[in-house]
């Protein structure tokens, strides 16, 4: 019998989530958050897992009102958090909220959109395999999937980084009962899961990254026999006879294979990434605010 997850107590921070952030990052996880508001416009079905407080959701209904949203967090304060702020952007009702653990959140939708800001580091690298997995499944063929995230980069920086998401974890583990204390892989689960990095952005030397993935086409999987078949009469149907076969041209050697060109398996480069937007000036509440998910 699979033991039941440990769940966090994400309500204990969610009125000072904005406050610890700024305190911690200063205006840098915001940044990195809305970093790719601009190319995210033209979505229309989006899947947003712990967003915190909202702040992110809320811009992206103002920038798209064609946008529907299926709002997951486990944290009742934080997802009630989200949706004042979604009533104040006046696009509450383009949000479905889901109280619920996302290992456990089962979609029953079709998403050309996932975003997660500072959430894929609360899991273990098996739990974020099925997750990526789980959701593969219901997004449509080139959907895109935008992380925010803190990362340990090569060379000098990588002990204080290391320091940093060290000290992280540990705050976050006193504070909500946290149980992960490392960052996982989870550039190997998105691209088990068939997806391909397309652009990065990086702050205080690449701590801090914001991500754009891209998942490929579905794989159309077909009994080989008929695939055999198939491909068998497809290519006497599309295929007529070469009026000029190869044995019969002057100089052809048999014994070279021909160019068939690069490996379409590979992924392709990611595309340029565009600069950053000028910061807006941080608007704190009166109240207390949310902490980063490390």
């Amino acid at each position: 019998m699979r033991p039941t997850p440990t769940r966090p107590a994400f309500d204990r921070i969610a009125r000072p989530y904005r406050w610890l952030e700024y305190l911690s990052f200063g205006p840098l996880l915001e940044r990195c958050r809305f970093y790719r508001l601009p190319q995210l416009a033209d979505a229309r079905s989006a899947l947003v897992l712990g967003d915190g407080d909202g702040r992110f959701l809320a811009r992206l209904l103002k920038s798209n009102p064609q946008l529907r949203v299926d709002a997951v967090d486990l944290s009742p304060a934080m997802l009630q958090l989200l949706s004042n702020r979604a009533a104040e952007a006046g696009a509450l009702d383009q949000v479905t909220l889901h109280c619920t653990d996302a290992r456990e959140f089962i979609p029953t939708a079709s998403y050309d959109l996932v975003v997660t800001h500072f959430f894929l580091d609360c899991f273990t690298r098996d739990e974020l395999h099925a997750l990526t997995g789980r959701i593969r499944s219901h997004l449509t063929p080139g959907a895109r999937w935008v992380v925010s995230e803190f990362a340990i980069p090569p060379g000098v920086v990588s002990l204080p980084a290391r320091f940093i998401v060290w000290i992280l974890y540990v705050t976050f583990g006193l504070l909500t009962g946290l149980e992960v204390r490392r960052l996982p892989d989870y550039t190997a689960a998105l691209k088990g899961a068939g997806f391909s990095l397309r652009g990065r952005r990086g702050w205080l030397r690449d701590v801090l990254v914001s991500e754009l993935w891209e998942s490929g086409q579905p794989t159309v999987r077909v009994a080989p026999g008929i695939h055999e078949s198939m491909t068998s009469i497809g290519s006497s149907l599309l295929q007529p006879p070469d009026p000029c076969p190869p044995s019969s041209v002057p100089g052809f050697d048999p014994t070279i294979p021909p160019f068939r060109g690069p490996d379409p398996g590979t992924d392709s480069p990611p595309d340029p990434i565009p600069p950053p937007e000028p910061d807006p000036e941080p608007q704190l509440p009166p109240g207390p605010s949310p902490t980063p998910a490390p």
